[in-house]
Formats: C-alpha cells, sequence, structure tokens
C-alpha cells in the first residue's frame, strides 16, 4: 500500500461520483509522480475493482492481459476477443465494476485505436450498465491531445473530470515532520509539492545531505527524473536543457534566449510554448493599476523542482554523471540563500489568497528597473503592493521596506492610496506596522494555512 496524505476533496469526489450508482467514465491527469495511484488504490481499499497499469507492448498481448485482470477481479472470465471494447463489454452485466486504466496514454502510443474501441464499447454497452471506470496517464501531452480534446474519440462520453495538482506548501510537513518552517521552504523550492519526492527526503538529515543524496545522485529517481520527463514529452531535450539553462539565470528578453541557445527567432516561442503547455515554465506579464497586464512579459521556470534542478544541478551535469559531487554541492551552499528569496515569493504568492481577503488578483510588477514583488488589485482597484524578503527583519529594516513600498507605488499608481504588504521569516516590529495598517505575512502564517 502507498503511503497516503491528504487528498480529501478529491477522494470525497471519487466517493460521490460512486455512491451515484449511474455509469461513470472519469479521466485523472496530473504529472508524474503527483499521486494518481495512491489516490486510485485509496479508493480501491473496500470496492471491489480491477486495477491495471499499461504498459508500451503489442495490442493482442495487452488486451489478453487487461481480459485476464478483469476476470481474477471479478471471479468471472471475460473474453479479450478481437479488439479493446469486447473485454469492457464484458463487464456491463456486473454489480458496480470498478476499473481502473493506470498510464493509459501507453496504449495509445502503441495502438491510437484504443480510444475508438472506449467509445464503442461506451457507447453500446457501458453507458448503460452500472460500470464506473477511471483512466489516467502522467503524459500530459497525450492525454490532452487523445483524451480531453474535442478530436478524441471518448470526448463527450467522460463523465467526470480529475486534474491532481501537487500539494502547497502548508501541506508538505506531513512528509517532512521533523523539520522547521524554513527548511520546509527549502524542500518545496527544490521538489514542489509532489508526493513521491518528498516521500525520497530522510528527515534525520540536513536538506543539504538529501540533495547529494537524491537530486545529485546519478543513480537515485531524482537524480534521473528530468530527463526521464522531458524525453518522454518532449523531443529535442537537449535544446530544452539549454532553454531552461538561460531563463534560470534571469535571462528576460525573449530575443536573447533564442540567440544563447542557437534558435531561429522564429521557434522561440515554439519551444516555450511546449513547456508552458507542460506546467514547467510560465509568461508572466506586469500588472497595471486597472488590474491589465501589460505587454511586455518574461517567461520563468515556474515548476519548483525543475527549476532548482536547471540552477544547481545541470551546470555540473557532467561532474554528477561520474558522480563527483562537490562542486555542485559548494555551489549549492553558496547561492542557496540568494535562490530561497525568489522561491520565497513563490510561496508567498501562492499564500496570499488564503491569508488577505477583498483581493480579486494578485501579480508583479516591473518598469524601467523598477520592481514591485506583490501587486493586490480588488474590485475597486489598486489595493495592496507588497515586498517579500527571505531574512528575519529589524525594525529598521521593515520600517525601510515601508519607505521604498511608498516610493515604487507612487511610480506605479500615484493616484491612489496604497496599502503595503511585507512578506518575511520574521518581521521585530509586527505590531507596530500593523496598527499602522501594513499587512504582515510571517513563515507562521503561511504554514498556519488550514
Amino acid at each position: 500500500m502507498l503511503q497516503f496524505f491528504g487528498r480529501g476533496d478529491e477522494l470525497e469526489f471519487l466517493k460521490e461520483r460512486y455512491g451515484s450508482g449511474k455509469p461513470e467514465l472519469i479521466v485523472i491527469t496530473g504529472r508524474r509522480r503527483v499521486g494518481k495511484t495512491a489516490l486510485v488504490e485509496k479508493f480501491l481499499k473496500d470496492k471491489k475493482g480491477a486495477y491495471i497499469l499499461a504498459e508500451r507492448a503489442p495490442e493482442q498481448i495487452e488486451r489478453r492481459r487487461f481480459a485476464r485482470t478483469l476476470s481474477k477481479a471479478f471471479d468471472t472470465y471475460i473474453e479479450p476477443g478481437d479488439t479493446w471494447s469486447d473485454p469492457l463489454s464484458g463487464v456491463t452485466d456486473l454489480d458496480r465494476p470498478v476499473i481502473v486504466v493506470d498510464e493509459f496514454p501507453y496504449w495509445i502510443q502503441y495502438d491510437e485505436g484504443v480510444t475508438s474501441a472506449f467509445q464503442t464499447a461506451w457507447d453500446r454497452k457501458l453507458s448503460n450498465s452500472s460500470a464506473f471506470i477511471i483512466i489516467m496517464g502522467s503524459l500530459i501531452s497525450v492525454m490532452e491531445s487523445n483524451v480531453l480534446s474535442r478530436r478524441s474519440p471518448i470526448y463527450g462520453r467522460r463523465t467526470g473530470q480529475l486534474k491532481l495538482e501537487p500539494f502547497e506548501p502548508w501541506e508538505i510537513d506531513g512528509f517532512l515532520k521533523k523539520w522547521e518552517n524554513d527548511e520546509l521552504v527549502c524542500a518545496y523550492s527544490a521538489l514542489g509539492g509532489i508526493p513521491y519526492y518528498l516521500k525520497e527526503m530522510d528527515s534525520s538529515q540536513s536538506f543539504i545531505e538529501n540533495v547529494r543524496n537524491t537530486i545529485f545522485e546519478p543513480t537515485h529517481p531524482l537524480g534521473m527524473e528530468i530527463d526521464f520527463i522531458l524525453s518522454e514529452e518532449l523531443r529535442e531535450v537537449a535544446i530544452y536543457e539549454l532553454l531552461l539553462g538561460e531563463l534560470s539565470k534571469g535571462t528576460c528578453k525573449i530575443m536573447t534566449v533564442a540567440d544563447r541557445v542557437g534558435i531561429d527567432r522564429g521557434n522561440i516561442y515554439k519551444y516555450l510554448g511546449s513547456m508552458e503547455r507542460l506546467g514547467i515554465v510560465t509568461r508572466v506579464r506586469p500588472t497595471l493599476p486597472k488590474g491589465k497586464l501589460g505587454t511586455q512579459s518574461r517567461f520563468i521556470v515556474s515548476d519548483p523542482f525543475f527549476r532548482f534542478w536547471t540552477r544547481f544541478a545541470y551546470p555540473y551535469r557532467s561532474e554528477l554523471a561520474i558522480r563527483q559531487k562537490d562542486g555542485a554541492t559548494t555551489f549549492l551552499k553558496k547561492e542557496m540563500n540568494a535562490y530561497l528569496g525568489v522561491a520565497f515569493e513563490d510561496v508567498v504568492r501562492r499564500s496570499l489568497p488564503h491569508i488577505v481577503s477583498g483581493i480579486v488578483r494578485w501579480g508583479t510588477w516591473w518598469h524601467k528597473g523598477e520592481e514591485i514583488d506583490i501587486i493586490g488589485i480588488s474590485s475597486t482597484g489598486p489595493d495592496i503592493v507588497g515586498e517579500c524578503k527571505w531574512s528575519d527583519l529589524t525594525a529598521g529594516e521593515a520600517r525601510s521596506i515601508v519607505d521604498d513600498l511608498a516610493r515604487r507605488s507612487g511610480i506605479w499608481d500615484p493616484k491612489k492610496n496604497i496599502r503595503f504588504l511585507i512578506a518575511a521569516k520574521t518581521v521585530k516590529n509586527r505590531k507596530e506596522l500593523e496598527s499602522e495598517g501594513v499587512i504582515i505575512v510571517e513563515l507562521e502564517d503561511i504554514f498556519n494555512i488550514n
């Protein structure tokens, strides 16, 4: 049994659909290692169901294996037949059979006709039965094009869809119960909220030791993870790695990125768009006072695991390949605090909707060398400007930040009275500033979100 944390809402969704008694075809998506299998295993615990992990094998072999799995699970012979629709149709007379097909894209890659067979089985028999079918997949590009898109034969047949997201920063303490809040930020900044990655951490060791033993270890699954994901989802892996390397350095001008990587400027957005669809990078624009977005844009490496790997492992990939870890470790120790300054901004932005009410849009802003980390737009217009600092602020430092926010807010929107926000590990004069209307967000506030 896989260790299971959280996912109460997702589990309740599946239980409600199961309780309906109606035929269901549920599609569950989510990136690799996010916990889809653990979720359905938990759901199946008290139910009679069949689970099969698809493999890249000839259709006839997989179809027979599928029929054997169904036969064993439901204590009845299921005929493999000549098409995928045959074993599926064989369960229609059973009482609420649950069938889970994991990594469904593997079957699609070997035989695209499998989606048409599922459509046939659903239209002819399953839609009039009590069958409860779950289709899952980690290959985002295949799931989007062959299962979720309007071109898919099973488009319009699915009765429910669930996208499993990574855990939020304040939800990961269940995996690392011995770590303090600042260590949890380190973990999230490197691993995101991916359950499998978090479970690979040893709470008795330091963050640096864990990185050496996992991400910097070429024989460890986390040491091989980035190459696996890129090679599964994309072609020209080396080009995408070079792009990630440039973006991780903070190169903002897209045409400069193209020139440094050696990509034709006319093709750069194609590559960036592919990574954006996978959730690896995000295109951001400055938030203007009226809530609109500026025309300037930047692409940032937004996935924490990719961002960390690109910053600290990728530059030392040759050394790490032969298990020479000292260079990468020294660089990590030297640059980690600066890296956390950027990563902490991401943690704060994710937490603010749960801490500060009345804001309809959160964003950021930059123009001609001036930047504001946090922008908050309410229903009546500009409301909040904020600064994030990965440090314990003294009273003087906090006061200086307020003064500078007042200056920069005047550049951003000189006609509006703006509230100020400071996010930091701790703020010495918190009560004093709050009495003046300044919003203070400390680490403790973030990890106390329910």
